[in-house]
Formats: structure tokens, sequence, C-alpha cells
């Protein structure tokens, strides 16, 4: 399987998700179109809606991205008034390097406390 993966023509579309197993790729196109959340290993958090993803990259749509660094609100927090207000959308598409990517979760699943 790796090698098909290797060997096929790399391609982002809106809405479909490429080059990856089977059982992963299932489960994440049940996500496209919905508001989720990526916890990355950079001070970045994106909020957005899913369009598409690979083994390279994610694409959000009508995303939120916003620097840790420049907040004195925790991530926790910032990501709990996103669920509560909704995405304070600054980028009308963004893509995501898949290798910084932690993990990720439907807005709507972010625990309202």
């Amino acid at each position: 399987m790796a090698a098909n993966v290797l060997n096929s023509p790399r391609a982002v579309q809106k809405g479909r998700i490429t080059h990856m197993p089977g059982n992963i790729q299932d489960s994440v196109s049940t996500l496209l179109g919905k508001a989720v959340v990526l916890d990355t290993r950079t001070p970045f958090i994106y909020i957005g809606v899913l369009q598409g993803v690979d083994e390279f990259l994610f694409i959000l749509e009508g995303a939120d991205v916003h620097d840790m660094t420049a907040s004195t609100t925790p991530k926790e927090l910032y990501i709990l008034e996103a669920r509560r207000f909704g995405i304070q959308r600054s980028r009308h598409r963004v893509f995501v390097r898949a290798d910084q990517v932690v993990s990720f979760s439907l807005l709507e699943e972010v625990i309202l406390y």
C-alpha cells in the first residue's frame, strides 16, 4: 500500500480525502463539511470547516487561525469560547501541514462546562 501512495499523483481536492488507509479515510470522511479544531505542535490552533485532507495537508474554510502566544487566554478556554459563540473567522481558506497536527476533533464535541 505504501508504494501505491508514493507512486500515485498527489492531489488535494475540496471535499475529498486522498491517500490515507481505508479505515482512517472512512472515519475522517464523516468530518468533512463540519467545524473542527486542529491542535498543532506549534503555538497556533486552527478552527474551521474541514474541506479536505490528505497525508500532507488539512484544508479548512471559514477558519480562525489563532496564535496562542499573542493571547492571554488559555487554549482550552479559547476553544470553549469558539464552541459557545462560533468561529471568529480570519481566513477564507487555510492549508495546515498534517505533520504539525497533534489531534483534531469536531468543534461540536468540545464539552461545555
